[in-house]
């Protein structure tokens, strides 16, 4: 894919929030979660905001599967059955046939050069998921489920396969465990925190120390295992943490 249109289809199919004190450096992941509030359309109004994202009571996500490949595209429905949108990660002339670049697609998750999609389910039957193909306006379409290269995944398995996470921690401080205490000390130095493994609505993120954010050796020269700690993922109907997708 060259140059030029991977810059047109990133402006045009995510926004790229910036990183906080508390999240991965500039350097070390990119976000690709947009940062806009679903409730409202708009762009978020305070940095918090992008921890208190609208997913309504959607359960999980559409993402490619490891059979896509060169010859396949993505096919996005509409309700009476014609295909809405059709684009492919590999030929550029999927795009070149298309009258326009579709600016009404933004979902959940997207980036050209990384295979990467995920659209938030809000609704099914036996063929078809519905699925938010633009988080600002709430535009719905669908997506078979006999589609072999697209797959539903739960959140709770979703968040276990990003990068890193980002949150509040005045709002959803780390914690001993689900419902626990919170934990000591100032966790603003610690540049990656990787999700590990989610209990309900409780996330456990593993991360380096806390003081320098970095693995240090203990004195006997073998490398410190990772702390870890407990927050919230969802609260309701909001998404408490922002998702990086690449290291």
């Amino acid at each position: 894919m060259n140059k030029a249109l991977v810059a047109i289809l990133s402006a045009l199919f995510f926004l790229s929030a910036c990183g906080s004190a508390s999240g991965p450096a500039d350097n070390d992941a990119e976000q690709l979660s947009p940062a806009v509030n679903s409730a409202s359309g708009s762009p978020a109004s305070d940095p918090g905001s992008r921890f208190r994202r609208e997913i309504g009571d959607s359960k999980g996500v559409v993402v490619l599967t490891d059979k896509y490949g060169e010859e396949d595209t993505v096919k996005i429905y509409d309700k009476g059955g014609a295909v809405w949108y059709e684009f492919s990660y590999y030929d550029e002339s999927a795009f070149d046939e298309l009258e326009s670049i579709n600016t009404d697609f933004k979902p959940f998750a997207f980036h050209p050069d990384y295979l990467l999609l995920a659209l938030r389910v809000v609704g099914e039957d036996a063929a078809l998921y519905e699925v938010v193909v633009n988080e600002e306006s709430d535009l719905r379409k669908f997506v078979r489920k006999d589609d072999e290269n697209l797959a539903y995944e739960s959140f709770e398995d979703h968040i276990l396969t990003v990068y890193a996470v980002d949150f509040d921690q005045k709002a959803n401080p780390l914690r001993s465990g689900p419902e626990g205490e919170p934990l000591s000390g100032n966790f603003s130095k610690v540049p990656i925190f990787k999700p590990s493994k989610v209990e309900g609505d409780w996330l456990e993120v593993i991360f380096s120390d806390p003081e320098t954010g970095e693995a240090d050796a203990n004195s006997n020269g073998r490398t410190k295992e990772p702390a870890r700690g407990w927050i919230r993922w969802r609260d309701g109907s909001h998404l408490r943490i922002a998702l990086f997708y690449v290291a």
